[in-house]
């Protein structure tokens, strides 16, 4: 405790910002608080300070807000992965359907392939090394 005012009378006394006053408590080794004689401290201090205390305030409000969201969003995405069991069921009986459907009829069902696409945006194929150019091309 003693260090801290030292830190805040050094501050205050080397400083050459413009000063407002401030009273500065700090804990004594039990309960008990001392007030310390009126410090000048500097403003940006005071600023930053009072920055921060905004911005606890502001996480603890979301903190508190997340929290008291959070059960209905998990309602949410557990319905939601639920709608998706239901449509990848639908699918694959729809798929074991076509199968039977094919091999009754004396053909075979090929299961469509899964629509991909690899886009490569290249500025240019100039400086490029030929190997990598005909790699370039070969994509095309």
């Amino acid at each position: 405790c003693a260090s801290f005012a030292a830190t805040i009378n050094f501050l205050a006394r080397s400083c050459s910002l413009r000063s407002s006053s401030c009273s500065l408590y700090f804990k004594m080794g039990s309960s008990k608080r001392r007030k310390m004689s009126s410090v000048k401290v500097p403003e940006s201090v005071l600023k930053k300070t009072q920055r921060n205390e905004k911005r606890r305030e502001r996480e603890a409000q979301a903190k508190a807000q997340a929290k008291k969201n959070k059960p209905g969003k998990r309602k949410e995405i557990y319905k939601r992965a639920e709608r998706y069991v239901v449509e990848y069921r639908k699918d694959e009986a729809a798929k074991l359907q076509m199968r039977r459907q094919a091999r009754k009829a004396g053909n075979f069902y090929r299961e469509p392939e899964s629509k991909l696409a690899l886009v490569i945006r290249i500025r240019g194929i100039n400086q490029v090394s030929p190997k990598v150019k005909k790699i370039l091309r070969l994509l095309r």
